[in-house]
């Protein structure tokens, strides 16, 4: 072998590893600012989609908000029935119909009831609205007494329900 020519093709070969070294490192620093700026993008779309989430929650939340609706009613009887005796039977007409959990979920509550004129306002909850309104229509007496419950109107607030009551009074 001749020592010229096995320096020569060294020195290629040295040269072409050096080459592809130099490759080596550059290909290394543009990957390694493209893991950077990957990092960053990341980032970047971890907290648009924890945003994103976020506001997904507060539009849950506020969609499973419990909304009230208040229903006017007249109470038709012979004799006066008392507050009690009337959130008694509506509530027994709601747990006939749908249960305990269903009573539960309606979130009943007799906010205003006069016995002198009948008038009522029970407070449900919205998406339980028609549902009561159905268990209304099946109270029939109240405490041994013969009664029915008509629902005048819904309404979204107890003050506009009032309203009601006192146009409705006004007029008989």
């Amino acid at each position: 072998m001749n020592i010229g020519s096995d320096s020569g093709l060294l020195l290629i070969m040295l040269l072409l590893i050096l080459v592809s070294l130099g490759y080596s490192i550059i290909v290394y620093q543009r990957s390694r600012e493209l893991a950077e700026k990957v990092r960053r993008l990341e980032g970047l779309v971890a907290s648009a989609v924890g945003s994103v989430e976020t506001l997904a929650s507060l539009s849950k939340k506020a969609r499973n908000r419990a909304r009230k609706r208040y229903i006017v009613f007249r109470l038709l009887s012979p004799e006066p029935i008392g507050y009690s005796d009337v959130e008694n039977a509506i509530k027994a007409a709601i747990r006939k119909l749908y249960g305990d959990y269903g009573l539960s979920l309606s979130r009943m509550y007799l906010a205003i009831y006069e016995p002198s004129t009948g008038y009522g306002v029970l407070r449900v909850s919205h998406l339980w609205k028609d549902r009561v309104i159905i268990a209304l229509s099946f109270v029939r007496n109240v405490e041994g007494k013969p009664a029915l419950i008509i629902p005048i109107r819904t309404s979204g607030s107890i003050k506009r329900a009032r309203e009601v009551i006192l146009g409705k009074r006004g007029r008989n």
